[in-house]
């Protein structure tokens, strides 16, 4: 596991932090046509009330439930606005333009997860986006003492002679027992030989699985 620096995330910071984005995008394409132009995207409203939450210590379900909402509303006002002034951008070169709709696409899909949640009361969303600037991350259940969930790739490496081997990274959870048997036929790949010694923690059903093996040529 390769542990993503990213904060740990929550439904109303994730939500403010597309919110700031959005913002922030609408004023700069917005200046490119018409600098003296005022769009109103209660900018100062929505950061006040983030603001408040976060000075709140002890957040009760009904004010995550509220403030989430309001957050959702302010967002999917911004993404129409953004929408507006991109159409009214001519100036704007092409990869500036592409840039801002590939970052539209995610914060649309985030708002869609987000509505999701509150509409169906829930916690949990197929594929759920953590963070809006490291879009791969993905939420590994580890159930470890004090971090029940990681943030991160998954990696399964081999360490043959010292050297060390990147078999295999990903952002979704996979079975290492699975990824081992694999592992074991890119040694024989590379070496034409399997491994003398194969040193792995054991993890039922399977005999020989582990985050990292260990073998000797």
């Amino acid at each position: 596991m390769f542990p993503a620096n990213i904060t740990y995330p929550n439904d109303v910071k994730l939500l403010n932090t597309v919110r700031e984005y959005l913002c922030q995008k609408i004023l700069d394409v917005k200046n490119t046509y018409d600098p003296k132009g005022r769009v109103r995207t209660v900018r100062r409203t929505a950061q006040k009330l983030y603001l408040n939450f976060q000075k709140t210590k002890r957040k009760s379900k009904a004010l995550i439930r509220k403030t989430r909402n309001k957050m959702i509303r302010y967002i999917r006002r911004t993404i129409g606005q953004l929408e507006t002034v991109l159409t009214r951008a001519t100036t704007l070169k092409t990869w500036q333009k592409e840039q801002i709709e590939a970052k539209l696409k995610v914060a649309k899909g985030i708002l869609s997860q987000q509505v999701h949640m509150a509409t169906t009361r829930g916690t949990q969303v197929a594929n759920r986006i953590v963070s809006f600037h490291w879009l791969d991350v993905r939420p590994m259940v580890r159930g470890k003492d004090g971090k029940a969930v990681e943030f991160g790739p998954k990696a399964h490496v081999a360490l043959v002679d010292g050297y060390a081997f990147l078999d295999d990274a990903q952002y979704e959870s996979f079975h290492e027992g699975i990824q081992l048997e694999h592992s074991l036929k890119r040694h024989d790949n590379r070496f034409k030989k399997q491994p003398d010694i194969v040193l792995a923690d054991q993890l039922l059903p399977r005999p020989l699985s582990s985050r990292i093996y260990m073998v000797a040529t």
